[in-house]
C-alpha cells in the first residue's frame, strides 16, 4: 500500500467530516430548514458516480473513500425529506 493510495480514504474522511457533524447536528435537533436538498442529493449522486469509478477499476481505496460520506448524507436526505413530508419543512427555502 503506497501513500498515494491512502489519498482517496483520507479525501473522503476528511470532507466527510463536515456532513457527520452535520447529520449530527440534525439528529439532536430534527430541523432541517437550512439544509439545501438538493445539494445532497448531488452530493449523494457524486460519491454513487466516485464509487462506480472505483469499481470499474477495481480501487478499493476509491470506493471506502467515496462511501464513507453516503451515509450521513443520505441520513440528511432523509431527515429533509421527512421534514418536508410532515410540512416541517419546504422543499426550497427562499428566506
Amino acid at each position: 500500500m503506497t501513500q498515494v493510495n491512502l489519498l482517496p480514504l483520507l479525501a473522503g474522511s476528511i470532507g466527510s467530516i463536515s456532513v457527520f457533524i452535520q447529520a449530527y447536528k440534525i439528529y439532536l435537533s430534527k430541523l432541517t430548514r437550512d439544509i439545501s436538498l438538493i445539494s445532497y442529493l448531488l452530493l449523494i449522486l457524486s460519491s454513487c458516480i466516485w464509487i462506480y469509478y472505483g469499481i470499474y477499476k477495481k480501487d478499493n481505496y476509491l470506493i471506502i473513500g467515496s462511501s464513507i460520506i453516503l451515509i450521513p448524507s443520505t441520513f440528511i436526505v432523509y431527515y429533509k425529506i421527512k421534514n418536508i413530508i410532515i410540512k416541517k419543512d419546504t422543499f426550497i427555502n427562499f428566506t
